[in-house]
């Protein structure tokens, strides 16, 4: 099978990482957990404030590097659970919407430094351009479009509980939706 994989909120903690340097920045507390929508524009007010910019600006632009590739750690058994999916023969692509090209290249340093394993990498809004059997990803749009086709994977984060569509399902983990497919359960879904 043809798997296409996010990076942002499925192998990589990018809302603590968002959250680490907010809270150095303006001595704050916030916590991944307080982050209950996909648009972090909405909790981060003190950046508007006193950089007179938006949030994704100050996170993605200004600070994108520390954010991307410095302070984001991979979630747990990552290298791992993409190795088992190399390992019993399937393509795993990494399909991730990057704000800007040095986001791209530093993402593509994180994956290095940790030595995340993939088939192929693409970088797209357009996420369905890319043909897959399943995709695993937690933003709720991506797995809304109309035109992808294959199994859907949500992961579970504080921002998309309330997601919820028929034919989707909802993992905790990258290891969960790893364990799904290796036991053959989205097969069983299609007979």
């Amino acid at each position: 099978m043809v798997i296409k994989v996010d990076i942002d909120g499925v192998l990589r903690d990018l809302v603590s990482a968002i959250c680490d340097v907010y809270n150095n920045a303006f001595d704050q507390d916030v916590k991944p957990s307080d982050i209950t929508d996909y648009s972090i524009n909405k909790f981060f007010p003190l950046v508007n404030e006193k950089f007179n910019m938006l949030p994704t600006d100050f996170f993605f632009v200004n600070k994108g590097e520390e954010v991307f590739k410095n302070k984001a750690l991979p979630f747990d058994n990552v290298k791992k659970d993409m190795q088992r999916l190399i390992d019993e023969g399937h393509e795993v692509v990494i399909c991730s919407w990057q704000f800007t090209h040095r986001n791209r290249v530093a993402t593509l340093e994180w994956l290095e430094n940790w030595k995340i394993p993939f088939s192929d990498i693409c970088f797209t809004k357009n996420k369905w351009l890319i043909g897959s059997d399943v995709i695993i990803d937690d933003n709720p749009a991506f797995l809304s479009d109309p035109m992808e086709n294959g199994h859907k994977i949500i992961v579970t984060q504080p921002y998309n509980t309330d997601y919820g569509e028929k034919g989707v399902i909802r993992v905790n983990s990258l290891t969960e939706a790893v364990d799904l497919i290796l036991s053959n359960y989205l097969v069983y879904l299609e007979t």
